[in-house]
């Protein structure tokens, strides 16, 4: 009952089963203390709505890739018709499949987080408490942890292009909001729906 008063609240099934595994962990802790006479056990819930994980395979992310590439020949598109998404696109999906970062670490990149002078060159990940965003990695104490990603040759490489594009900065977001550069944008979700369509792979959602 409770499980199925949360789904309706719209709350994620994770958030749930976490929930409830940590109200089964407080009444056998209860129990142990005499303060409970039984703990009644109950299954993992399931819900047929709940949203499967697609990962793709590297033909796809080989093709992916190939759609999202951005011409940079002066903005001629060497023959194709203009690409209809963003050309940071390219760039955002291979922060996730080389550097297995969640959408929000994506978006809440900056040019400060990059370290290009090291033998293994990485990119911070980082909390941004100025807009209110934190990591969701694994905790230290009260604070998130941060991490530092390695950058595949392929991710260098177009890091690298976009860098000396727009004059090497040394702060500013990765991928500012367009309305406000002083803000990251909030999703990419639309254009790697059209990656997707375009290249004739499933389709993910990011964010």
């Amino acid at each position: 009952l409770y499980g199925r008063g949360q789904r309706g609240k719209r709350v994620s099934p994770t958030t749930v089963r976490i929930e409830l595994e940590t109200l089964k962990i407080a009444l056998k802790h209860a129990r142990k203390l005499g303060y409970v006479d039984r703990v009644i056990s109950w299954s993992r819930p399931r819900w047929r709505s709940e949203r499967k994980r697609i990962a793709w395979t590297v033909d796809e992310v080989d093709r992916a890739l190939q759609v999202a590439h951005p011409p940079r020949q002066r903005g001629i598109t060497r023959g194709r018709p203009p690409l209809p998404f963003s050309t940071d696109i390219e760039l955002q999906i291979l922060f996730g499949v080389d550097g297995l970062m969640r959408p929000g670490e994506i978006l809440h990149l900056a040019w400060e987080d990059v370290d290009f002078d090291w033998e293994a060159p990485q990119i911070h990940v980082c909390s941004k408490p100025e807009v209110g965003w934190a990591v969701k990695t694994e905790r230290d104490g009260d604070h998130p942890k941060d991490r530092w990603v390695p950058l595949s040759p392929r991710l260098l490489d177009a890091l690298r292009i976009r860098w000396e594009e727009l004059g090497k900065p040394r702060s500013g977001w990765l991928f500012p909001h367009r309305a406000d550069p002083n803000r990251p944008r909030t999703t990419f979700r639309g254009a790697l729906a059209r990656v997707c369509e375009h290249a004739s792979v499933r389709v993910i959602r990011p964010v």
